[in-house]
């Protein structure tokens, strides 16, 4: 009996060493904590145009070739690739032939006619202008642009937003509702969008300019929300904070009272991390502010060089969150003291970063791992440690990645 015993245990444990075992295996003894289930794509655009594939960021092929035009921004949505030039174009071949899909992008010659970029930079590269909002098993995807296509209404309360729910094809693109001013402390006034940034909650936040500017008056930048961006009858609603007096806001409720226009001034655009909103200027005059309310208010961030053009901004899986700057490299938030600090290990002398951007290989065994690329004027930087270090793969001069 006791010997029966003993023989059953060991069939057990070779059962669950066989389950083990294969677990870990295929039959054909490949390791699948090697195999990667799905290969991410990473897209990258040099300044030059020509956009290039990545599925590991070391090998690569040019997908297509320049054509003189720099982008502004790329993005995927489902198996489409956008790309923001001077109008937006559509692949649907993995970056092989774009064709157009949308003319009227913003740009800085039609923000009021006042030349805002700065070495072609700022809002010449500018990766929100456009953002894909993922849709759920009964909804589609929307894509939104920052547009600046005649208001047919002719209504004071113009956002200057397209919205496209067809992964941002040809022929399905429309112009937003406006917005709501009900909520806001500001005069309903035509506005332009200028950037995105898409909450955790799925709320899309936007910041946008007051026409106002065109006239030779002060100007401010103006927060506007819109908590169901899948619904293409959504309206946008202004969360802008309570003004001082009718020239200057209030640092502590909006961003910085010196963004008047004419004279100097920043440029700002939208990232977060978690549920902080993030402003960074792409002008280099006024830093990086933050708000904990979705842009009600806003305070300034720390840490950050002065009169340095700040060129991106991202939080890579809601781990770190990276700024990339014209010409002083990487930045990296400290959320122990709050403020930012300068993260040049592996990169370049006075590197350039122009575009941040995360994938995650998925492996057959269940198991992750993570990457954190930059598009620089050296090349494409690629971290494995969260933003920690850095290793040039791809040597180049570039200006947009997803």
């Amino acid at each position: 009996m006791l010997k029966s015993m003993h023989y059953i245990k060991i069939l057990v444990v070779a059962a669950m060493v066989t389950v083990l075992y294969s677990n870990c295996k295929k039959p054909s003894g490949i390791d699948n904590g090697n195999v990667i289930e799905t290969p991410y794509s990473l897209y990258f655009v040099d300044t030059l145009g020509a956009v290039y594939k990545t599925n590991d960021g070391l090998s690569f092929n040019k997908v297509f070739n320049p054509d003189g035009f720099p982008a502004k921004a790329i993005i995927t949505s489902g198996e489409v690739v956008l790309l923001c030039k001077n109008n937006i174009y559509s692949s649907i071949d993995n970056g092989h032939n774009f064709n157009h899909a949308y003319d009227s992008l913003q740009s800085s010659a039609n923000l009021f006619g006042m030349g805002y970029a700065l070495n072609n930079l700022p809002i010449d590269c500018n990766q929100s202008m456009i953002i894909e909002v993922p849709g759920g098993s009964t909804s589609p995807s929307f894509v939104y642009a920052c547009s600046d296509a005649p208001d047919p209404s002719g209504t004071s309360n113009y956002l200057g937003v397209a919205y496209n729910n067809n992964h941002g094809l040809r022929g399905n693109w429309s112009m937003d509702n406006g917005y709501d001013t009900t909520p806001g402390m500001v005069s309903p006034l035509p506005v332009q969008m200028v950037s995105f940034a898409l909450m955790k909650n799925g709320t899309l936040v936007g910041l946008a300019l007051n026409h106002n500017s065109a006239a030779g008056g002060p100007s401010s930048f103006r927060n506007f929300i819109n908590p169901t961006p899948l619904d293409a009858m959504a309206i946008w609603q202004e969360v802008t904070g309570t003004l001082v007096n009718s020239t200057f806001p209030d640092i502590d409720t909006t961003l910085p009272p010196n963004v008047l226009y004419p004279g100097i001034s920043g440029f700002f655009t939208l990232g977060r991390y978690n549920d902080r909103l993030i402003a960074i200027d792409q002008k280099g005059a006024c830093g990086a502010w933050y708000s904990d309310d979705m842009g009600r208010r806003w305070k300034q961030y720390s840490g950050l060089p002065s009169n340095v053009p700040l060129l991106c901004v991202s939080s890579p899986f809601d781990q770190v969150s990276l700024i990339g700057t014209y010409g002083d490299g990487l930045y990296i938030y400290n959320q122990g003291t709050g403020a930012w600090q300068r993260n040049n290990s592996g990169l370049g002398a006075n590197i350039t970063v122009r575009g941040i951007t995360s994938k995650r290989n998925y492996y057959k065994n269940g198991t992750t791992k993570d990457y954190i690329y930059l598009a620089t004027s050296l090349g494409i930087y690629q971290s494995t440690d969260m933003g920690l270090h850095w290793t040039r793969t791809i040597p180049g001069n570039f200006k947009n990645i997803y």
